[in-house]
């Protein structure tokens, strides 16, 4: 039920075409392309049923202008619980998904803890049998030390939320996920990263260490010095957004300054 409460969400958002932080959508509309897996977008924190259409929108836009069918998951409460059941949320809608659309796989794009999730779902409830792509836009996978400031103790210790804890450099939950390889099973990786993310710290750790062919990490100013784009722009930055598409095409990430 709350699978099919957020593929109608994203069907809702697709409809009306909303676009977040006032920004205007691409014009035309383009049919979903046949042979093209459907893009799973993975929400970050704090983006619940309501928000997350509306925060991934252009993000969709872009997707199904490029021949892309999208559907956006939204984190079950925001996604300030624990990651594990929220992942067994996302095997339930990517389910939902293949039954909708008669695809046998599908992509991921990840945002913040969308990464985490989706690479949790891949290595440990068989996600990594209907994932081609795994793509990453500032997801903590080494952690963050604002996380490892935040969960120092006493009464406000991380704030009581699960997540926070699971996102510190010292994690139990991210060390499982990243032993003995960080990109598990037959999918092409993609991780994106900012100089500017205030969030991921060090941004570096929004990367995977592997050195797979299969696993391409991004800084985005190493292509494009000039971008301010930060942490929770990644989700809806069009030059972010080119990356994505190459990496779903298929191609080396080139982003277009």
């Amino acid at each position: 039920m709350a699978s099919t409460r957020r593929i109608a969400a994203a069907t809702i958002a697709a409809l009306v075409g909303m676009t977040p932080l006032g920004a205007g959508g691409a014009d035309a509309a383009a049919t979903p392309g046949k042979g093209r897996d459907p893009v799973v977008i993975v929400s970050a924190t704090f983006n619940d049923e309501l928000l997350a259409p509306i925060n991934y929108a252009r993000m969709s836009d872009n997707l199904r202008n490029d021949g892309y069918e999208p559907f956006v998951f939204a984190l079950p409460g925001g996604g300030l619980t624990d990651i594990e059941p929220t992942a067994d949320e996302l095997d339930e809608f990517v389910e939902q998904v293949r039954s909708d659309t008669g695809a046998d796989r599908v992509d991921l794009v990840g945002h913040s803890q969308g990464g985490i999730v989706g690479r949790y779902y891949i290595r440990s409830l068989g996600g990594d049998a209907v994932v081609d792509a795994m793509i990453s836009l500032g997801a903590p996978h080494y952690g963050s030390e604002l996380a490892d400031a935040l969960s120092m103790g006493g009464m406000w210790d991380c704030m009581y939320f699960a997540t926070c804890r699971q996102a510190t450099t010292t994690s139990p939950f991210l060390r499982e996920l990243n032993e003995p390889d960080d990109t598990w099973g037959d999918i092409d990786y993609t991780n994106i990263t900012t100089t500017a993310d205030q969030l991921i710290v060090p941004y570096r750790n929004a990367l995977l260490r592997s050195q797979d062919g299969r696993n391409e990490n991004v800084v985005v100013q190493d292509q494009c010095p000039l971008s301010l784009v930060d942490h929770a722009h990644l989700g809806d930055d069009d030059l972010v957004y080119g990356g994505v598409e190459d990496a779903l095409a298929g191609r080396a990430v080139t982003l277009a300054c």
